[in-house]
């Protein structure tokens, strides 16, 4: 994660680049139907239109960066306009037998749900 890490000027503090979230963890069960991801997104730029969320797995318990695994697709998501930077972007991944259905809403307003492609 060390070599990942640089300093936004903007927002004043270290990221980690290319770190990922794990939705499900090595050995850990998923229930079919039943289990429902969520993640927050935030917008890098007011002008930001859209964002990819690569999808990756990883032979590893705790993998860290995207290099601890192998890139099995990507997701883009639709950002609305109005949503600001400092506004979340909640977005939710269910998993079916061999299928991966993706949505995403500004957080507290499910009204506006839309699926991803």
């Amino acid at each position: 994660a060390a070599k990942n890490t640089y300093y936004d000027q903007n927002r004043k503090c270290d990221y980690i680049r290319d770190c990922f979230s794990a939705f499900v963890h090595k050995n850990e069960a998923v229930t079919i139907g039943k289990t429902t991801m969520t993640h927050s997104f935030h917008k890098r730029n007011k002008a930001q239109t859209q964002c990819t969320v690569s999808i990756y797995s990883s032979s590893l318990v705790e993998p860290m960066v995207e290099s601890d695994g192998e890139q099995l697709g990507s997701i883009s998501v639709a950002v609305p306009k109005h949503c600001d930077v400092s506004d979340a972007l909640e977005v939710e991944f269910s998993f079916s037998n061999n299928l991966l259905t993706v949505v995403a809403y500004p957080k507290g307003n499910k009204k506006m749900m839309k699926q991803c492609k």
